[in-house]
């Protein structure tokens, strides 16, 4: 297992796609819930596990700009795979445009690469 001190410097967050989140999301009620999920590996590429904070948010470009959407979530990582339900704790804003979108996944405050 990776300490979190030593994560936040080595981590590489390996998005996988277990929905198709463009696919589920624009078919879905702007305020209703979206699945999403990933898989977490160190720098090696060995899969983390434990509990941590994600942070997703949803932003207009695919860089910079400010987040229209923002759900921090601690979640459970098992053998690097994570999976959460997206507007659990915080709705939608209803001009959300999924489609148009770039979702952003943060761990233990690291952002990674945001994806379409």
């Amino acid at each position: 297992m990776v300490r979190p001190s030593n994560m936040l410097a080595r981590l590489v967050l390996g998005l996988a796609l277990v929905a198709a989140l463009v696919g589920t999301a624009s078919a879905a009620d702007p305020s209703s819930r979206v699945v999403y999920g990933g898989r977490v590996e160190d720098a090696q590429g060995r899969p983390i596990g434990g509990i941590y904070p994600l942070t997703f948010s949803f932003f207009r470009t695919q860089k910079g700009g400010r987040a229209v959407w923002t759900e921090t979530q601690f979640v459970a990582i098992d053998n690097g795979v994570y999976a959460v339900e997206l507007g659990r704790d915080k709705a939608f804003p209803k001009n959300l445009d999924f489609d148009k979108s770039f979702l952003g996944v943060a761990i233990s405050g690291v952002a990674r690469p945001r994806s379409a």
